[in-house]
């Protein structure tokens, strides 16, 4: 409150005729009051200090003139709503003292009535315009008004990116036109933010005008550019606005030590806001809390939404509606938290390119912030990498699959099933982690058939299953290394012969599963098989190349065609998979995936399966490669079948070795990039990393391109850039010659 000052050192004598004006003020009209000094010229300042309904303010007097002997002092106290009650008294400052007037201690004081509807309000701008609103700037926020003296208050409700929201109230400023000129000043704003606004005004009528009537609210953009040395995600103008310089902060840093202690904002958060890195905000007063800061397409994020004071929006939950772009729209029931707040975690798809919270319902209502939404930013996930928000070692897709929480780091070592594995352990052979069934201890045999060669020593063909079913190369068995892996090679002839053990007596459910590859007419022979027909299992290739599964006992056996020939082309890789069930007797065959056979056995005791000493038997009579042969006494769920198909080995084809020169781009889009092919796996990545052996003008890149399906099965191979440089150089700026 700024008033004039006259430099006098007279006692004022007396002060009184204390008055306002108008008599009876109306709502939306402009009060002024009036009092009277003597001597002229003996006060130096002058006040009134006013309550409306008990709440007390203050307002400059300036002199008016004389009056007679009398100065005159003058000034505006606002205007009022229809049924305030004000009171007033007024003051004078003299060089002695300050000398009152408060009609004899009662306080002047008057009711409003009510007063004139306001029929127009428009012309609503912002300036500087978009386009010049720069983050040096004060924002100003106009409105115009008629008729004149009818509009008691307007305030604009703001937001910087729509997140956190702030009101400020307009002040009439001047008379334009036949129009009332109402403005407000806020700001200024960070580089490249979102100014949202909307008015609501009350005239004299007691009515209320909001602007935009419907739509969006209106919108005010600063400039910013996007420029970022450090590469820390924070633009460098943005840094420099609150911190004063681009290397100060990091984005996970919070100098303010805001947000809950499980989800605070710190500087990416901020940034996304809008918000002051250096002033905490009040928790309760931040209507929407996410993590992580940056959430990953294909990861996880979680949400905490706060219930304001008196919103009647928020029941026992919250539906929150999704949409994330290209990865298309969701919706999410938030619970309601020990902190009063309501949260819930989702599970981004690969392919979101935003994400923005489009409303809030619940029984009570529908939020949808002005129409704005709340829009979060999002970035793509890290080349090759799985997001994983709790750097647990569990891929946050796989947590939410099995119902874990991608935010606690403390699950990956939980046994949840009881089983004697974590769920680390679990992810890390395809088992399920609530299932005690399911785990890498229920494999009786597995052969990745990924060694080197064999030589026919003993034991050399190793079991992974833990129980130490090893196997021994016999008449030339060996292995062999192509792009899509290490496998065995089979003549038809020769085999993989394992020792009897109980654990591979397998009399009960049971499932095989393997990848073949024939390349010849098969020699009749059980190529996975224990006991053959008269054992406890065995898959047999016939000649014509159809796959029989034998069971039974030393008194006889039962035998189906589970792939008829024609089904397996020579050639090509197929994923082979037959589970038993005993408690119903059927048997079933999975070709790539799919279902090819179901049938059911007798439930003649003689037909049953029994144990026998017979030694398990690889690659028996196969012409071709066999790979990733599993022996497991449980049956497999269809998901699991498809889970395993989707591990036959990627192949990856790396561009073309070169030579370029040194100042030429070495950049992928020119050296050229790799190919991924021969996966069942989807969603492939592909990425590289480089080697320098030499100079940036002549030397050697080795890059390695490596690649990864949605099922981490991955694949690499090395590309070699030569850099060259035969251009010599060019001087300029050559003094002349001189004499």
């Amino acid at each position: 409150m700024g008033g004039e000052s006259h430099a006098q050192s007279n006692a004022v004598e007396w002060l009184g005729n204390t008055v306002h004006e108008p008599s009876f003020p109306q709502a939306g009209q402009d009060v002024y009051v009036q009092t009277e000094t003597l001597p002229a010229g003996a006060g130096e300042t002058g006040f009134a200090l006013y309550g409306v309904n008990s709440n007390w303010s203050g307002a400059w007097l300036h002199p008016a003139g004389v009056l007679g002997s009398n100065e005159l002092w003058r000034g505006r106290i606002g205007r009022f709503a229809s049924g305030d009650s004000v009171e007033y008294l007024v003051g004078i400052v003299d060089g002695i003292q300050t000398n009152y007037d408060n009609n004899g201690g009662n306080n002047f004081g008057f009711t409003v009535a009510d007063g004139e509807a306001t029929t127009w309000i428009g012309d609503i701008y912002h300036w500087p315009a978009n386009g010049g609103l720069t983050s040096d700037d004060v924002l100003s926020l106009n409105l115009f008004a008629s008729p004149s003296q009818t509009l008691v208050s307007a305030f604009a409700d703001y937001s910087v990116n729509g997140m956190l929201w702030e009101r400020a109230a307009l002040e009439f400023w001047q008379i334009s036109g036949s129009n009332e000129w109402w403005q407000a000043e806020i700001g200024p704003f960070p580089p490249a933010s979102q100014i949202w606004y909307a008015f609501d005004a009350e005239d004299g009528a007691g009515v209320t005008h909001v602007r935009p009537t419907n739509g969006l609210p209106y919108l005010a953009a600063v400039k910013g550019h996007t420029k970022d040395r450090d590469e820390d995600g924070l633009p460098d103008d943005w840094e420099e606005f609150w911190f004063g310089s681009w290397t100060n902060e990091l984005p996970d840093g919070n100098p303010d030590g805001d947000g809950l202690p499980d989800m605070p904002m710190d500087n990416w958060v901020e940034y996304a806001m809008g918000s002051d890195p250096s002033v905490s905000n009040a928790v309760d007063e931040v209507r929407i809390l996410w993590k992580p800061s940056k959430p990953l397409a294909g990861g996880a994020a979680r949400f905490s939404v706060q219930v304001e004071e008196a919103e009647a929006l928020f029941a026992e939950s919250i539906a929150m509606d999704l949409d994330a772009g290209s990865g298309g729209t969701s919706g999410l029931t938030l619970a309601q938290e020990a902190n009063g707040r309501f949260g819930g975690t989702t599970l981004l798809a690969t392919n979101a390119t935003q994400l923005t919270i489009v409303r809030l319902t619940s029984a009570n209502g529908t939020n949808d912030n002005r129409g704005i939404g709340w829009e979060i930013p999002i970035a793509e996930s890290p080349a090759g990498l799985w997001p994983d928000a709790d750097q647990d070692g569990l891929p946050d897709a796989w947590e939410f699959l099995y119902g874990l929480d991608p935010f606690d780091g403390t699950d990956a070592g939980a046994d949840v099933d009881g089983d004697g594995y974590s769920a680390l352990q679990e992810y890390g052979e395809g088992t399920d982690p609530f299932d005690a069934n399911s785990h890498p201890g229920r494999f009786r045999a597995r052969y990745l058939m990924d060694e080197t060669s064999w030589t026919g020593a003993a034991n050399e063909v190793v079991d992974s299953s833990g129980l130490e079913n090893h196997g021994t190369a016999i008449a030339g068995a060996t292995t062999a290394t192509d792009a899509s892996g290490t496998y065995g090679v089979f003549n038809g002839n020769n085999s993989v012969i394992v020792s009897n053990s109980t654990s591979l007596q397998v009399t009960g459910d049971l499932t095989l599963s393997c990848r073949l590859k024939m390349t010849g007419n098969p020699q009749n022979g059980y190529f996975l098989s224990k006991g053959g027909n008269r054992g406890e299992f065995g898959l047999y290739a016939k000649a014509n190349q159809d796959i029989r599964f034998d069971h039974g006992n030393p008194e006889g056996g039962e035998a189906f065609t589970v792939v008829p020939h024609g089904n397996i082309s020579k050639g090509d890789w197929v994923h082979l998979v037959v589970t038993r069930c005993v408690a119903n007797r059927e048997i079933k065959a999975y070709l790539n995936g799919a279902r090819i056979f179901s049938g059911t056995y007798s439930d003649d005791v003689l037909r049953h399966p029994m144990a026998s000493a017979a030694p398990l038997v690889l690659g028996m009579g196969l012409k071709g490669q066999l790979d990733e042969v599993l022996v497991e006494n449980r049956v497999w769920s269809s998901n699991e079948v498809e889970a395993a198909v989707a591990k036959t080995p990627l192949s990856i084809s790396c561009p073309s070795n070169l030579t370029i020169e040194c100042d030429a781009s070495f950049l992928p889009e020119q050296t050229g990039e790799a190919v991924l092919s021969a996966g069942s796996g989807t969603g492939y990545v592909v990425t590289y990393s480089d080697e320098v052996v030499g100079t940036s003008v002549s030397g050697l890149i080795y890059r390695t391109w490596s690649g990864q399906d949605s099922l981490w099965n991955t694949a690499t191979c090395m590309q070699v850039i030569a850099v060259v440089d035969t251009t010599a150089p060019v001087l300029v700026g050559v003094p002349a010659d001189e004499t």
